[in-house]
């Protein structure tokens, strides 16, 4: 990786200072995650998540992929994916073949 490129992957890192804040208890989770885009770790790419899942669900003409790997439904996601499915809250399911195996067995 050249010196400029490396420069360039850094700054989108370093572009945001480090923010800590307290925890209040009756805060909103909304307020939570929007707080989390100045901390750091995944904390930050959860407040990223969260940043594009709300513009996902402003855009009336989203398409929504639910990408699973692994066991999850081994791992007790079963029901939270079926009703994601069922409320109709994902367009596409992309499975590995391990989640639909242990579904089914």
């Amino acid at each position: 990786m050249s010196k400029s490129s490396s420069s360039s992957a850094k700054s989108r890192f370093l572009d945001v200072p480090i923010e800590p804040f307290e925890i209040a208890p009756d805060a909103p989770a909304d307020e939570l995650l929007r707080r989390m885009e100045r901390i750091s770790f995944q904390g930050r790419n959860l407040a990223t998540a969260h940043r594009i899942w709300r513009r996902m669900l402003a855009d009336d003409e989203v398409v929504i992929f639910l990408g699973v790997a692994g066991a999850l439904t081994a791992g007790g996601l079963r029901l939270a994916i079926a009703r994601l499915i069922r409320d109709r809250a994902v367009d596409c399911v992309v499975s590995t073949g391990a989640n639909l195996y242990h579904d089914l067995h």
